[in-house]
């Protein structure tokens, strides 16, 4: 990587190099499908556990308490990472923390804007084809 690679920006360093941008992103992909695989994982154990009889009722709600915890944390440590942006979900774009909101977001502003909206469109549209059958 060579000072021509990043950009600096109101303090901010961003990746410049198309190359380094997708291999970014590549890794961003595959630490989301990571954390998706573990929170399924999670997901299914507490199902296990609600449905195992041979455990007593105490057992269960102590191992699902546990198993949330878990989720939980697995959640909150995913969130404060730089992996996607916390509204639009976008893991190509250059992200900035966002401190007072404790969440990383995309820099381009707009262009997040833009995807939230087009993603609000989608739902309002599917709801209402929904609605009127």
């Amino acid at each position: 990587m060579s000072p021509q690679d990043l950009r600096c920006n109101q303090g901010h360093w961003f990746l410049k190099n198309p190359r380094l941008r997708k291999i970014r992103y590549k890794l961003r992909s595959m630490l989301l499908a990571l954390f998706e695989l573990k929170e399924v994982e999670l997901l299914q154990k507490i199902g296990q556990v609600s449905r195992d009889k041979s455990l007593s009722h105490d057992k269960r709600t102590e191992m699902r308490r546990h198993l949330r915890k878990e989720r939980e944390d697995l959640i909150l440590s995913f969130s404060q990472r730089p992996i996607n942006c916390a509204m639009c979900g976008d893991r190509e774009e250059d992200l900035i923390y966002q401190q007072d909101d404790n969440m990383w977001v995309c820099h381009n502003r707009e262009g997040c804007h833009q995807r939230v909206e087009q993603y609000a469109q989608k739902v309002r549209k599917m709801l209402k084809e929904r609605i009127d059958n």
